[in-house]
């Protein structure tokens, strides 16, 4: 599941912009079935964002720290948007 959360906010130190919404989505992780972590999604438009869409993690810094965040990925691997 994904929803867009709207809020204006400052860009963050890689100079994305959050001022059009963060995409925050539940990914459902291959080690556990029904285990879902809820984050950000990094490098995909929210009209491109799809279920089921193979994602990895990544890390992004957000005010001074790394924060987990998911971007999609070609080859198909072990965690997707559920």
């Amino acid at each position: 599941m994904f929803t867009r959360v709207q809020q204006a906010r400052a860009n963050d130190e890689a100079g994305r912009s959050f001022g059009t919404g963060l995409i925050l989505v539940a990914v459902e992780l291959a080690e556990q079935e029904g285990l879902r972590y809820v984050s950000t999604v990094d490098g995909v438009a929210y009209d491109d964002l799809r279920h089921d869409m193979d994602v990895e993690l990544t890390w992004v810094p957000r005010q001074g720290l790394l924060s987990p965040a998911f971007r999609p990925i070609d080859l198909k691997e072990e965690a997707t948007i559920g």
